[in-house]
């Protein structure tokens, strides 16, 4: 929409990602050579705040502007490329720079939001319970499940692992919201918790998936709290 915009062919945005800088195209790019000699054209155009137009049987035009971060510090490129050869005016190259602003600002803020979300996943991963539904996170309880299984072996008993997965989460978050997909997923958990023995261990697998190790319970004591389970889920509002 932005190459429209400039009646240009290709928009470019070179964001630093991490070390490197990392392009985005409207377009995918031809081949390598094109890529480098659009980066250096772009890198030039926004130096000298005009228009670089790369030589060779098809004359190619570029405007860019810098992505600050701040006063000093670059931290990336928007450039506009023209497949003919031609001079972009200076109304345009003023469009772009308030472009190049705007881009800033939000490449910036989803920068941010990516880290708190890494950031988040790492502390849920090193945490031993899901914050949402009191489970077991999936790395305690694999953890719990390996000890289980080695203690089962020692008395000689057995054990039953059982996985609920609730079908549907995708639609209640889509038709009413993530707020109520999390009620739904609270009360699956605290239901199950009622459900099961103090000692079984109940762990969280994944977005919508829970597992109940249960202690010295063979097949059909399992299958006896699955049926339990559903008729509480089925049977309460």
């Amino acid at each position: 929409a932005v190459a429209d915009g400039f009646t240009a062919n290709d928009c470019i945005v070179w964001w630093r990602d991490g070390n490197q800088m990392t392009p985005t195209a409207s377009r995918p790019f031809p081949d390598d050579r094109y890529r480098q000699m659009i980066a250096g054209a772009a890198r030039i155009a926004a130096a000298a705040s005009g228009t670089v137009i790369c030589a060779g049987p098809k004359p190619r035009s570029v405007i860019a502007e810098p992505l600050r971060s701040g006063p000093t510090e670059v931290a990336g490129l928007v450039g506009i490329v023209s497949d003919s050869g031609r001079r972009f005016s200076a109304a345009e190259r003023t469009d772009l720079k308030a472009i190049a602003a705007r881009l800033t600002r939000e490449l910036s803020w989803l920068t941010s939001h990516r880290r708190l979300v890494a950031e988040g996943e790492r502390l849920l991963a090193s945490s031993l319970h899901d914050p949402l539904t009191g489970a077991m996170t999936r790395g305690a309880f694999e953890q719990t499940i390996a000890h289980e299984v080695a203690a089962a072996a020692r008395r000689n008993e057995r054990i039953s692992l059982v996985i609920i997965d609730v079908a549907g989460m995708r639609q209640i978050n889509l038709q009413h919201g993530h707020k109520a997909g999390d009620e739904v997923l609270h009360q699956v958990a605290s239901r199950l918790r009622a459900t099961v023995r103090g000692n079984d261990p109940i762990g969280r697998l994944g977005g919508d998936e829970f597992a109940v190790l249960l202690i010295a319970a063979g097949h059909d004591q399992a299958t006896a709290v699955v049926k339990k389970l559903i008729h509480k889920l089925m049977g309460e509002p």
